[in-house]
């Protein structure tokens, strides 16, 4: 439909001023006519989609959610309804939202009151995650439009439930109260059980794309479930010990694992019920307060030991998680034990801790006592007596100030030590009130005092009070080995150095150290990319620095956020290394590696030619002998091949790589690379063929071989250390070993992992089963190596490159499950066109690829068979545009858009590509029922919305009957000079910035017109406040903008000088674009010279794109300009910048309360009303 929406629009409006009118008389000035460029807002169409609600859906508001008839699934709370009479509250419901927390609302003799329900069998797994959703909108508002908030869980519901499709699962409301983040804002906390295993950072990365497509969600924030605290949530026995593990938990006990090694029984317990967060606070002198968690819903007692050094001084049992320790002497170190027995292992965790005390050490050099071997023995009567003496003397040479607290026992003195040089004394001064005022001065009478001893003759010279320094020994601080210790004067601090402070009531005492990442596991592995994820148990939001290697020489390297990414770009059958370093605050933990093996198959072959013969040239790779020779060779094995081979060559899915060349006449050692779907054995017996039948060469049969690449023997496989090698012809496959699971079942044997607690080798009949495949998921969010990039389009691009090896035309895979499954490959759908009695339908038979300016179809042989159908009868729009090659289970037929009749239609929304299959029965010897005539459409979208220095991918999604769709792909980049210059650039009023916008498609014969452009003070390309430079394809005026190219070829370029005209300090930059195909009657290329209209060209798709943000240099980058004085017009200006930039402050602060304010409209509107909006 067509919509009216208000825009801010550019236009020049005229105005009269006196100025000199030239000529010979100087004073005299006339009256002229000039233009100034002004903004108003206009009235123009927009034309939007409209749709309605599927079955089962109603409207409210702008969203379709689920009829209030059932309230069953979107009012629901998790588990069921207890069998037995359980104890309930005292007020009845009719609803499970009616009931506080995960209460569900049952049947008893009472009536329907609120119970706690049991959890679900064990067999109905669900894996749980918390959802916190921030909506704006006024909590008592929405309960007076709201009372029983149904409205707002359907919309929660239906949010929630399309964000995660294709995941089945079960969205449940817990509860919804007044949020103290914004005023006038809600938090509601959601329950969701998936059906099926997913990572919390793809389940976290899927809801929130529902704040950028719902105008009311401010934000989203998902965690793990503990359901080992909810009895709802978990069904283990109380004999079983729970642990929570990522959206899931076991039920588990101690087991025993065959070590590989010693093949004895060992008994292992990881650590999934380990002691967490022991930490110590409210530490005093005398006292602290201990506590600490695990992972674990049965009831455990704890003992509590404290260690001073290794004398044990109290050993304590609780059953909580925390404890008091009092009774302590200051300034001492003591460690503190904490233990429990879970299923017979003994569960362990030691912390330190000091307790509070000023520290002063003071030196003092005795003249009249000499040092003996007496003084090394404490216990000696010689050091007994001069010990009570010293202390003696010492106490009374306190000031009274002093005197007290030393009476009091608030202060101590020891003695650390007895020196020769006649007697040097070194002491321990503890002060355990922290509220005396002490430092080094405090102790300066004490000395005056010893110096007028009687007793003692002290040297002046070498007696000194000074700061304890507790940071010269570890044994002397309590700081965390990950932390900086900081003395102090009488005492000293902690700082955690690199990681995350997990006590900040202490600092520095307990600090997270980067964890190494986790579960490496690569997907969707092709012959040019792969797809990989990995997980971290830091609770941090650390970075990743990921680095790919071949050989040990770094390929490429990349620092991300996220937890997955895919790499393109790589060689067949290639043994890769992937290095993952986790980053926290500076520090990198130990890398964590795992080799990957691009897909291919490969065989070894050597081949002797009698009538060439061996020269030294030959020996060296560079050599121009050794360069013509091999293009000799690979020359005459091309044309010897068969048609259809040299086709499969042609199009990257076979290669020939020459390995060396030996004397012999000359023997040549090749290897042959295939893709995974082709015959790999026929592939053998054709080049066989090839080499006896050359025309050219005379090849010694005898000598000649093509035999298998064994890569188990040569360790080129990329199987686990805990799984062994099997060869195949042309392949290897790997299996996990005896008591080891298997995590990826897509790629077996690649990830082995020793059996969890909760599993142990199954059995079957009696027999042991040797490895258990566990299903995982993994995140699908992915970044290219240098350029992330969005999560739907890398992932439909990484299927997409599926089967394809060296070219983006993909030989169809062999497998006719994975054909006709239509979840299996999301690229492809095909539709029930045609289905016989019995057998393959034409639905199943068939896949389509559409790519920019092509057209494949792959039609399996055994459907031709089946329906006798030759080969040769099959076409493409017009006869000739036949078979453009088979192998032993498909046939390719391929096409441009330009050729075979195809036909290419365009409005505003869609560019669709359209030719027909169709079969030529008059060619049959035999004429059958089956005639085919198969319209193919290919439909591009045209509405894409990119941004520069994120690379888009083509995301090709097929309807049924045969139809598919792609998108054009656009891209925007900004160039100072040469240069190109990346995001957050700064540049001053006068630099001129090359602007070239396009798409990515080389040697293309689409044109890319540009029919506007304009900047906005933020990434929103429709911000109400926008400075047009391009207009109706032509620069508007006093806008800084030079035209350099535009429709003449796949980009277009112009020159702008944008903080010329544009007060902002920084601005995002947006382009609409249109995609012509130009004729040999029409042109895409634009005039601005007078009016015309973009009708020359046939324009097949309209685009957005945008780029930014672009900063303005400092004001120091233009000291070189002169200013000699403000005049007038200076002032105007200056004054007219300034009111610009304070309403564009006044209109963003605007823009970012509305956005953090406003409230659920339940009235059903008719415009801007879609389908689930939230889901793309």
């Amino acid at each position: 439909m067509t919509k009216t929406v208000s825009k801010m629009v550019a236009y020049q409006k005229s105005y009269e001023k006196h100025s000199s009118c030239g000529g010979w008389i100087p004073w005299m000035v006339c009256l002229k006519t000039s233009y100034k460029t002004q903004y108003r807002i206009a009235e123009v169409p927009e034309i939007m989609n409209f749709t309605d609600c599927c079955e089962g859906y109603e409207q409210v508001g702008f969203y379709c959610t689920l009829s209030l008839n059932r309230s069953n699934e979107f009012a629901s709370s998790p588990g069921v309804c207890p069998e037995e009479e359980m104890d309930s509250l005292n007020y009845s419901c009719t609803l499970d939202t009616d009931c506080p927390g995960l209460k569900k609302c049952c049947n008893s003799s009472k009536g329907t009151v609120c119970v706690d329900p049991v959890p679900e069998e064990r067999n109905l797994k669900k894996y749980w995650y918390n959802v916190s959703v921030l909506v704006k909108m006024d909590f008592n508002e929405l309960s007076g439009v709201d009372p029983r908030l149904l409205n707002h869980s359907r919309l929660l519901h239906s949010m929630m439930t399309g964000a995660l499709w294709p995941l089945n699962s079960s969205v449940y409301h817990i509860q919804t109260t007044q949020a103290e983040t914004y005023a006038g804002t809600l938090a509601s906390q959601v329950l969701i059980g998936l059906h099926q295993p997913a990572p919390l950072m793809k389940v976290s990365s899927l809801l929130k794309g529902i704040v950028k497509r719902v105008y009311e969600v401010i934000n989203i924030d998902v965690q793990d479930v503990n359901e080992c605290s909810h009895a709802e949530l978990n069904a283990c026995s109380r004999s079983e010990l729970c642990i929570n593990l990522e959206g899931y938990y076991n039920c588990t006990c101690e087991h025993e694992h065959v070590d590989r090694d010693s093949r004895q029984p060992q008994k292992e317990f990881k650590d999934l019920s380990s002691i967490g967060n022991h930490r110590i606070v409210s530490v005093t002198s005398s006292s602290f307060e201990v506590s600490w968690n695990v992972n674990s819903t049965l009831n455990h007692t704890f003992q509590v030991q404290v260690y001073k050094g290794k004398e044990l001084l109290r050993s304590m049992e609780t059953t909580e998680m925390k404890m008091d320790v009092s009774g302590l002497e200051a300034g001492i170190k003591y460690t503190v034990k904490i233990s429990y027995e879970a299923c017979g292992k003994n569960i362990i965790s030691y912390q330190n801790v000091k307790t509070d005390a000023q520290i002063f050490g003071v030196t003092i050099k005795i003249l009249n006592y000499n040092f003996t071997e007496h003084f090394h023995n404490t216990s000696s009567s010689e050091y007994q007596e001069f010990s009570r003496l010293l202390l003696a003397e010492i106490e009374n040479s306190f000031p009274p100030n002093i005197s007290i607290l030393y009476k009091t026992g608030k202060l101590k003195v020891q003695i650390e030590s007895l020196k020769a040089g006649s007697i040097i004394v070194r002491l321990r001064i503890i002060v355990q009130d922290p509220e005396f005022p002490t430092d080094v001065s405090t102790f300066a009478p004490m000395l005056s005092s010893l110096y007028r001893s009687s007793v003692f003759l002290v040297d002046q010279q070498s007696t000194s009070v000074e700061d304890w320094d507790e940071c010269a020994s570890r044994s002397e601080n309590d700081c965390c080995m990950y932390a900086e210790c900081i003395n102090l004067m009488g005492s000293y601090m902690c700082r955690c150095k690199t990681t995350m402070d997990t006590n900040p009531s202490r600092p520095g005492r307990n600090c997270e150290v980067p964890v190494p990442a986790q579960r490496i596991i690569f997907s969707s592995v092709t012959s040019i990319s792969f797809h990989v994820a990995w997980s971290t148990e830091s609770a941090l939001n650390p970075a990743f620095r990921f680095l790919l290697l071949r050989e040990n020489q770094l390929i490429s390297e990349a620092k991300i956020q996220s937890t997955s990414l895919t790499v393109p770009g790589l060689e067949p059958g290639i043994l890769y290394t992937v290095e993952i370093m986790t980053e926290v605050c500076g520090k990198e933990s130990k890398p964590a590696r795992q080799k990957v093996k691009t897909a291919v198959q490969k065989l070894n072959g050597s081949v002797r030619i009698t009538n060439v013969k061996y020269t030294a040239g030959l020996n060296n790779a560079s050599s121009e002998e050794y360069h013509n020779f091999t293009q000799l060779f690979l020359g005459e094995v091309r044309k010897s091949l068969p048609l259809n081979r040299l086709q499969e060559m042609d199009l990257g899915l076979i290669k020939m790589l020459i390995t060396s060349i030996t004397n012999g006449s000359i023997v040549v050692g090749f290897d042959l690379l295939t893709a995974k779907d082709l015959d790999i054995h026929n592939l053998s017996t054709a080049f066989h063929d090839v080499f006896k039948n050359s025309s050219y060469f005379t090849v010694d049969n005898n000598s000649l071989s093509i035999r298998d690449y064994d890569e188990c023997e040569r360790e080129e496989d990329d199987c686990s250390p805990d799984a062994s090698c099997h060869n195949t012809y042309g392949s290897y496959q790997c299996s996990c070993n005896e008591g080891f699971a298997d995590l990826n079942s897509e790629r077996p044997g690649r990830n082995c992992e020793a059996f969890p607690l909760s599993l142990g080798p199954t059995t079957a009949h009696g027999k042991h089963v040797g490895s258990t495949s566990l299903p995982v998921t993994r995140p699908h969010t992915s970044a290219h190596v240098f350029s992330p990039a969005t999560e739907d389009s890398s992932a439909a691009k990484t299927k997409a490159e599926e089967g394809t090896m060296f070219s983006s035309t993909a030989m169809p895979h062999a497998s006719t499950a994975s054909v006709s499954n239509a979840r299996s490959s999301p690229h492809v759908t095909t539709s029930p066109l045609t289905k016989t009695s019995q057998g393959m339908s034409l639905k199943d038979a068939v896949r389509v690829f559409c790519e920019i300016e092509k057209i494949v179809i792959a039609i399996q042989k055994i459907f031709l068979q089946q329906e006798s159908i030759p080969e040769s009868a099959l076409y493409l729009g017009e006869p000739h545009c036949n078979v453009s090659f088979s192998n032993d289970t498909h046939v390719v037929l391929w096409t441009g858009w330009n050729g075979c009749g195809t036909k290419v239609q365009s409005n505003m929304t869609k560019t669709i590509v359209k030719t027909i299959l169709r079969n030529d029965n008059s060619s049959q010897e035999v004429i059958h029922n089956l005639k085919i005539v198969c319209p193919i459409h290919c439909v591009f979208q045209n509405n894409l919305l990119t941004s520069s220095g994120y690379s888009s991918e083509g995301v090709y999604t097929f309807f049924e009957d045969l139809h598919g769709s792609g998108y054009f792909i656009t891209e925007m980049q900004l160039f100072v000079g040469n240069s190109s210059i990346p995001q957050n650039f700064s540049v001053s009023a006068s630099d001129d910035i090359l602007i070239e916008v396009g798409i990515q498609k080389e040697d293309s014969k689409l044109k890319v017109v540009v029919t506007e452009c304009w900047a906005t003070p933020t990434s929103n390309s429709g911000d109400p406040l926008s400075f047009g430079f391009i207009n109706n394809s032509c620069p508007v005026p006093e806008a800084y903008t030079t035209m350099i190219e535009n429709g003449n070829s796949r980009k277009a370029q112009f020159k702008l000088k944008i903080f010329s005209f544009v007060n902002n300090s920084v601005v995002y930059l947006h382009c609409k674009i249109r995609i012509c195909v130009e004729t040999s009657e029409s042109t895409c290329r634009t005039s601005c010279r007078d009016v015309r209209s973009l009708k020359s060209g046939e324009i097949i798709a309209t685009h957005r794109t945008s780029w930014g943000p672009l900063c303005r240099a400092t004001a120091s980058d233009s000291k070189s300009e002169k200013a000699a004085g403000l005049g007038v017009g200076s002032i105007v200006l200056i004054v007219i910048a300034v009111f610009v930039f304070v309403l564009g402050v006044a209109a963003l602060s605007v823009s970012q309360y509305q956005r953090k304010t406003g409230r659920y409209n339940f009235k059903i509107k008719s415009d801007n009303f879609s389908y689930q909006v939230f889901y793309d």
